[in-house]
């Protein structure tokens, strides 16, 4: 794969009602269906932009941001289930207060891979494997520019893959990919270098 653009979902009506994000479908705020524009007016300045093949979580919020920038694009835009945020279990459904109440403490000697703060819930180790074989699927395929809409904690799986970072890595890194923001990766041909090229750059938001 040449070239990686992440796009964490734009303001969603959880992040501003108190709610838990998971695998529900709460529908983007009417700010966040302005952020989107902006996402796809910012996108459409990029000079390779119709060479990106553009997927989707499924999840609600990532789909409208989704819509609402690929249209602007004027791209085509494929749903992946693989791409949603994590299951936060029991938790979906409730409160963000309700979630920080209920969480589990980590076992003896468990590692944050495997840790699951929520019954019911997925761990890190579960969100990379299902993210990372959804993305050698594409990569076999021939994708060679990828734009994926996200959610914020997924986005680090994302990144890490495009630079080749095996799991044990995710034992401890982490990327800040804040609403809307845009990460870009590419791959320096004929140097074999993986780059992140720009991180959670929101100056189109504002």
């Amino acid at each position: 794969m040449k070239s990686m653009i992440v796009i964490p979902h734009c303001q969603s009506e959880h992040h501003i009602n108190g709610m838990a994000g998971g695998w529900t479908n709460w529908p983007l705020s009417e700010l966040g269906k302005r952020q989107a524009e902006n996402v796809g007016n910012a996108l459409n300045k990029h000079p390779n932009i119709k060479e990106f093949s553009a997927y989707t979580s499924d999840l609600l919020r990532s789909l409208q941001t989704a819509e609402i920038s690929t249209k602007i694009l004027e791209l085509d835009l494929k749903v992946a289930e693989e791409f949603r945020e994590i299951n936060i279990g029991e938790a979906t459904g409730k409160s963000v207060e309700w979630l920080r109440q209920n969480t589990i403490p980590p076992k003896d000697n468990e590692t944050r891979l495997d840790y699951k703060d929520l019954t019911g819930g997925e761990s890190r180790r579960e969100v990379q494997a299902r993210i990372y074989k959804k993305l050698d699927s594409l990569d076999a395929e021939g994708v060679e520019n990828l734009l994926v809409f996200t959610h914020g904690y997924a986005a680090t799986m994302f990144i890490a893959w495009f630079l080749r970072l095996p799991p044990e890595a995710l034992e401890y890194a982490h990327f800040s990919t804040p609403s809307g923001s845009i990460t870009e990766l590419i791959n320096e041909e004929g140097f074999g270098l993986r780059v992140l090229k720009r991180l959670g750059d929101t100056r189109h938001l504002v």
